[in-house]
């Protein structure tokens, strides 16, 4: 007897746009308000096809409701310093807005530099969890 694990088929809501660019958009998502479950699940679709997460500029790159997560493209941190040692440019912090949770096992955090110093803090519902420095 062979086993076969079933996949939930993900589609979008009737009369709504399941795709963006090269990302599928599967109900709760949905790239207009009657589209998704609420504004949290809002993806905006810009005219090169790229999905956006709700009113951010965080790109993303796949939707799994099967595996209950949502891909983002996320750019590197960097601080700039001038002769003086003065910080001149950096990125600002990340920062995902309930419902969402950053993967503990998905991602990977490096610091790579002189003198270099950074952190991850995570929060939920307005408590620290956790700093990896």
């Amino acid at each position: 007897m062979a086993a076969i694990a079933a996949t939930a088929t993900q589609l979008a809501l009737p009369n709504c746009p399941n795709k963006c660019g090269n990302v599928t958009i599967p109900y709760p998502f949905g790239v207009t308000k009657k589209c998704s479950m609420g504004p949290e699940f809002s993806i905006s679709c810009a005219a090169n096809g790229t999905a956006f997460l709700w009113t951010s500029n965080i790109p993303v790159t796949n939707i799994s409701v099967d595996l209950g997560e949502i891909q983002v493209q996320q750019y590197r941190a960097y601080d700039y310093y001038d002769e003086l040692g003065n910080n001149i440019n950096n990125t600002p912090e990340f920062w995902v807005a309930p419902p969402y949770t950053i993967s503990g096992t998905k991602n990977k955090f490096m610091a790579v530099g002189c003198d270099t110093y950074a952190t991850f803090r995570g929060y939920r519902a307005n408590q620290e969890r956790f700093i990896t420095v």
